[in-house]
């Protein structure tokens, strides 16, 4: 087994039992654990070259300070994608040259930081439109007012910090096939934005049911399929024939035959990674919402409506449990959403109430087995395919096939 794998085996087992720690803990205790571990595995992966990521964090941070809303998602996604160009190249500017691992780092981190800008401006945005609606009583103020309530993101320099360099998704997986021909790069991810990895950190009230381990198991259970798969067609099938100047003594026909069943190896080692990494997430309790509220990948809940009326029983329940225990009309007073954490006894687990749709990277048997490519292409690396979605495509001006090649 290559080093590069042994290394993504170790990453993969500290995060899944870190998960554990952080959906048990406190909000304070999971927002450090998630910085801490993620810090740590960022420097361990990039070494020295971690200071680029630190560039490119603090200056977004510099410009949440002193840009508008307004305007951060432009000049935010210009400084991201500018200092990815810059990043590629910068042996040409006499520093070392960064390590593959550490390419994919920061193009994920960049993914973050790009994202985040987006958010905070939808932010403004929804703020602005209800400002402009002036305290009417029409639907489209009740959505806007849910919308800012469940979408909207109000972050200090820190919590951003936190979401960027949190460890769960930070796990990233390379192959390279050829230095001369191409190579096979991915994310395992999975994105997320920054208002799910809040409501991770915020946790669901006590009288919630908790968080399941029924779907991680699920989950869970596919990977070693797949893991014994790669396993014995990489043992077979290497990579590192294809570099060797032997291979190219062959005809066309073994050769692109060969390619082929190498294709198949990138596929079964990218379905490991993904269905790992999202264990990790599951173990974590990111991206855990409601069935009722009908998350959608990379977006969360979207029937704000429901999930609204689910916390508003919430807090009912916990006043009513209140007042039957005799706290009397003092007790009145107290925060709604303070009680519903502190005063009432934890539910059990309850299998199917939470799904983990926001979060899930991969749909394998769909890849496989679509009858379209196009079908196919849907089911891969979603969470990543919505970020192109959300911050690209939906939000370009011009025809669907400018936007499609952009």
């Amino acid at each position: 087994m290559p080093w590069e794998d042994l290394i993504y085996a170790l990453f993969l087992v500290i995060s899944l039992l870190t998960g554990f720690l952080v959906q048990k803990g406190t909000h304070d205790l999971r927002r450090n654990v998630c910085i801490g571990v993620g810090a740590t595995l960022s420097i361990v992966v990039c070494g020295t070259d971690v200071w680029h990521s630190f560039v490119l964090a603090f200056g977004f941070i510099l410009f949440v300070s002193l840009i508008s809303p307004r305007h951060l998602h432009y000049v935010t996604f210009i400084w991201g994608f500018a200092y990815i160009g810059f990043f590629h190249n910068v042996e040409y500017f006499g520093f070392s040259k960064p390590s593959p691992f550490c390419k994919i780092y920061h193009l994920f981190l960049t993914l973050r930081v790009v994202g985040v800008a987006f958010e905070l401006h939808d932010t403004w945005k929804t703020t602005y439109m209800l400002k402009k609606l002036k305290n009417d009583k029409s639907e489209e103020y009740k959505k806007l007012q849910l919308r800012l309530k469940y979408k909207g993101v109000f972050a200090s320099p820190v919590d951003l910090l936190c979401y960027m360099y949190s460890y769960v998704g930070m796990l990233t997986v390379s192959y390279k096939i050829s230095s001369l021909i191409y190579c096979f790069w991915s994310l395992t991810g999975p994105y997320y934005s920054y208002r799910t990895f809040n409501d991770m950190l915020s946790g669901w009230p006590t009288n919630a049911p908790k968080i399941s381990l029924d779907p991680f198991f699920r989950r869970l259970q596919e990977a070693p399929f797949f893991g014994v798969a790669y396993f014995f067609s990489s043992y077979f099938f290497s990579v590192s024939h294809v570099r060797s100047p032997e291979f190219y003594e062959h005809g066309f026909s073994y050769r692109f035959c060969y390619m082929i069943i190498i294709f198949f190896v990138l596929r079964m080692r990218l379905y490991v990674a993904w269905l790992m990494a999202e264990c990790s997430c599951m173990t974590a309790g990111l991206g855990a919402y409601p069935a009722l509220s009908k998350p959608h990948v990379g977006e969360g809940p979207t029937d704000l409506k429901a999930l609204d009326d689910w916390m508003t029983s919430l807090q009912s329940a916990s006043s009513d449990e209140r007042a039957e225990g005799g706290g009397g009309a003092e007790e009145e007073s107290i925060d709604l959403d303070s009680a519903s954490v502190d005063l009432h006894e934890e539910q059990e687990p309850l299998d199917g109430f939470y799904t983990f749709d926001t979060i899930q990277a991969v749909s394998v048997w769909q890849c496989e087995f679509s009858p379209s490519i196009r079908e196919g292409m849907k089911a891969w690396n979603m969470t990543v395919q919505y970020w192109l979605y959300k911050t690209i495509y939906s939000r370009c001006p011009g025809p669907r096939l400018v936007r499609y090649v952009f």
